[in-house]
């Protein structure tokens, strides 16, 4: 899959943090999100003043509006951040890296306004995002891309009822322990609370072969420890009566 080009060509400053161009291929779909600002989904405000805490509420919640559209920060080529000053841009740059690449981040425009939706509302942050669209049918990779995303949420909230849902009969899964479970045991396994956080998957490639389709990516997420790590899976699908289901996982930690 081709994805957005994103450089910085030496006739134009060296950019700190940024890329000056992006070329979005030809086929890309397109997810732009609203501005968001540091109120979390249950309207709890991040604490007035901490720019650390309101830069990261901000860009979890821009990484949601993604995952709604069907994208992720992978896919972000554009960032457009307002902020009440530029006394805390350090501060900005370096939560924002926690979320973009910062080997090859997006293009980027900061604007300072005279003031945000709430007075006690340092910054707002929008985004827009270009999706590579595989070979194979638009359908296909579309849902196949939804099922993904399903099924990595529901393994970081434990949604026993959905993995019931899309797992096939026969479903196989190859825990990174080794183990080699089935279908109910490891509904029984996704019925524990999970111990890891802010799990994420990137680089999703899927391979569609007729009725049979191949996603790889990789992996991150916080350990209980709240140390960073990572892994990668592979997940086989397989078209039954006109459904997408997963039929087999295998998956690593690095």
């Amino acid at each position: 899959m081709t994805r957005v080009d994103l450089h910085s060509p030496s006739s134009l400053p060296v950019p700190n943090g940024y890329s000056h161009v992006a070329g979005v291929p030809p086929g890309s779909r397109l997810v732009w999100t609203s501005g968001q600002v540091p109120v979390a989904a249950d309207g709890t405000p991040a604490p007035a003043g901490d720019w650390e805490s309101q830069t990261r509420l901000v860009m979890q919640n821009v990484g949601a509006a993604l995952e709604a559209g069907g994208a992720g920060w992978d896919d972000v080529f554009k960032l457009t951040i307002f902020v009440v000053d530029t006394s805390a841009l350090p501060t900005i740059r370096a939560v924002r890296d926690e979320f973009v690449d910062a080997r090859c981040p997006p293009t980027s425009s900061l604007v300072q306004v005279a003031g945000l939706v709430r007075p006690d509302i340092l910054i707002e942050v929008e985004a827009v995002a270009a999706v590579p669209m595989a070979t194979g049918s638009a359908a296909d990779l579309d849902n196949l891309a939804d099922l993904n995303r399903h099924y990595i949420h529901s393994v970081q909230h434990s949604d026993v009822r959905r993995f019931d849902e899309i797992l096939a009969e026969d479903f196989l899964c190859s825990n990174p322990d080794g183990s080699l479970v089935d279908r109910a045991a490891f509904l029984a396994q996704t019925a524990k609370p999970v111990a890891i956080t802010d799990l994420r998957a990137h680089e999703v490639d899927i391979r569609l072969m007729g009725d049979v389709a191949i996603i790889h990516a990789r992996t991150t997420y916080q350990d209980p420890d709240g140390q960073e790590a990572g892994g990668r899976y592979t997940d086989v699908w397989a078209r039954r009566q006109g459904r997408w289901l997963a039929v087999s996982a295998h998956v690593t930690r690095a």
